[in-house]
């Protein structure tokens, strides 16, 4: 799956770039809900072009696209971030976990707020809400 970096792009545009000539169903929605109806819930782990959702807040993309697992089950997803593509990181098996030995586990999404609840969700295995497949 090949992303194009820096330029102007949408969720669904990402989406659909990411899903091109896959056949995979959720390529015709016209929206972020759309996509999630279009999609079937991941049971085993994410693959390359599954969608992980996330919990609807201030500056977190509503999807990201599965780019490749590494080791230790942490994903590496594209998202749209200040209209250009992102790499981010979630570990959805250690959510609160920033970084062990160096590498990054979870991507911080959400900037800290003087307003925030005690508990606030900052890292992107916190605010993951479901991973989903298009392939089903």
């Amino acid at each position: 799956m090949r992303l194009q970096r820096g330029r102007e792009i949408t969720h669904l545009a990402l989406v659909r770039q990411a899903l091109k000539d896959t056949g995979a169903r959720a390529s015709a929605a016209r929206r972020v809900d759309d996509l999630w109806r279009a999609t079937a819930p991941q049971h085993r782990a994410a693959e390359p072009g599954d969608l992980v959702f996330f919990r609807r807040a201030p500056t977190v993309p509503p999807v990201c696209v599965v780019r490749r697992r590494l080791e230790g089950g942490t994903i590496e997803a594209g998202c749209v971030a200040r209209g250009a593509v992102r790499w981010v990181r979630l570990t959805p098996v250690q959510p609160g976990v920033r970084r062990r030995g160096g590498a990054v586990l979870n991507t911080f999404l959400r900037t800290r707020r003087a307003k925030d609840p005690p508990r606030a969700a900052y890292l992107a295995g916190e605010l993951v809400w479901q991973i989903r497949t298009p392939y089903r």
